[in-house]
């Protein structure tokens, strides 16, 4: 029996932006940013010093997630990552008038947090 979960995300977005949803096929940018917050953290604190690892993995390819490990509590890193600077420009190209795509995933194939992180330039 598979273990499938609802899934949203914006029209148009990368498979990575696809958050847990089983609601409206249109959700503000507020909304969407608030639920992607709590997928991070969830999938931080899932495992905090692999999380780390990804996260300052790169200091030149990323910079500000370099910091925002370095800098914060991991308890901390959700909200930063859903609010730094290269968040904001992936989150203002989409047209949030738009209907988001929804699909049942199984719960193995929902974004990890590297799938996530990828997407940020």
């Amino acid at each position: 029996m598979s273990d499938s979960i609802k899934v949203w995300r914006p029209q148009g977005a990368p498979e990575a932006f696809s958050i847990p949803w089983n609601g409206q096929p249109v959700m503000s940018k507020e909304q969407y940013r608030s639920l992607l917050e709590s997928r991070l953290r969830e999938l931080i604190s899932a495992d905090p010093k692999e999380a780390k690892d990804l996260l300052t993995g790169s200091e030149e390819g990323n910079p500000d997630l370099y910091q925002i490990a370095m800098d914060g509590n991991p308890k901390d890193w959700a909200p930063l990552i859903a609010r730094c600077d290269q968040m904001q420009m992936l989150l203002n190209r989409i047209d949030w008038k738009k209907a988001g795509q929804s699909q049942s995933l199984d719960k193995s194939d929902l974004p990890s947090l590297s799938d996530i992180c990828a997407m940020i330039p």
